[in-house]
């Protein structure tokens, strides 16, 4: 049995009326996807978490080559 911890009415009614604030925070969907991927166990691979985090490395190389052609 897993034990949530509880989440105050007005928290989760500004979550409700404002998830683009969730979803904006790198940090915060990191920890929910790990969370997700705790709760699924060991023997099941969620792939959506390896390709974001290429994906992410891929628009830090991006950003970083966007940043040296315009410094140039």
């Amino acid at each position: 049995m897993t034990s949530t911890a509880p989440i105050t009415e007005k928290m989760r009614e500004q979550i409700i009326s404002q998830p683009e604030v969730i979803l904006d925070d790198h940090e915060m969907m990191r920890a929910l996807i790990a969370a997700n991927e705790r709760t699924m166990g060991a023997n099941i691979v969620d792939l959506r978490g390896i390709a974001m985090e290429r994906l992410e490395s891929r628009l830090d190389r991006l950003e970083e080559t966007h940043r040296s052609v315009i410094a140039a």
